[in-house]
């Protein structure tokens, strides 16, 4: 945990994705995480969307929706980088990657919200 605390800032778009879906499988590191650490990772993230594909960013929803308190340290700003996010990769998503954003969305309520009406477009024209 202090690892992620003390480099989550430097993370790439992969390595934030890779490192919040690791964290969903080692409850006791997740457990670990002192609150100023998921701050980091939640503006990692938000630093980072921008620049995620198809599949980092579907994985990213994906992690978010399994980690609480990583979910409820995003700000506004991170759920709008994400959303905007979503809506550019979506014309490039798999099945997989629609499915995994659909789902998270679907348990993400602040997420959600942050879609714009083009963005549930983008990802809808994704599963067709």
């Amino acid at each position: 945990a202090r690892a992620v605390e003390s480099t989550a800032l430097t993370m790439n778009e992969q390595g934030v994705g890779m490192t919040l879906n690791a964290m969903c499988k080692l409850e006791a590191a997740a457990g670990a995480m002192s609150p100023a650490g998921w701050d980091a990772v939640a503006r990692a993230v938000e630093l980072t969307a921008p620049t995620m594909n198809a599949q980092g960013a579907a994985n990213t929803l994906n992690a978010l929706r399994n980690l609480d308190a990583a979910a409820s340290a995003m700000s506004p700003a991170g759920w709008d980088a994400v959303a905007r996010a979503v809506e550019r990769t979506a014309p490039t998503m798999n099945a997989q990657d629609a499915a995994n954003t659909l789902n998270a969305l679907r348990n993400l309520d602040a997420a959600a919200s942050a879609m714009s009406p083009a963005g549930w477009d983008a990802v809808a024209r994704a599963v067709e």
